[in-house]
């Protein structure tokens, strides 16, 4: 037989979450969602340059020649795109 005994700081699962809290949770994360929207269109969340800072471009990246490659860069077309040909080639039965 399973003696359990929980610890002094264990508290009830029903006593984690407020009630009012878990069944209002749609509620609250709405009216979260509305606030993030808010601050982000009243321009809180991204600061506009002041024109002390100036409008410079951003400056160019340069590549660390620590990490350079011993082949050549895989096109953008066939990194980017499903392929799975290797798989096909295994379900395909011989001869076919």
């Amino acid at each position: 037989m399973l003696l359990r005994r929980n610890p002094g700081w264990s508290i009830p699962e029903r006593e984690a979450t407020p009630e009012p809290l878990f069944f209002g949770r749609r509620a609250a994360l709405a009216a979260a969602g509305a606030a993030g929207a808010g601050l982000i269109e009243g321009g809180i969340a991204r600061p506009r340059p002041t024109a002390a800072q100036g409008t410079a471009a951003p400056a160019a990246a340069v590549r660390n020649p620590r990490y350079q490659a011993d082949r050549a860069i895989t096109a953008e077309r066939e990194a980017t795109t499903y392929n799975n040909e290797s798989l096909a080639k295994l379900l395909v039965a011989p001869g076919v």
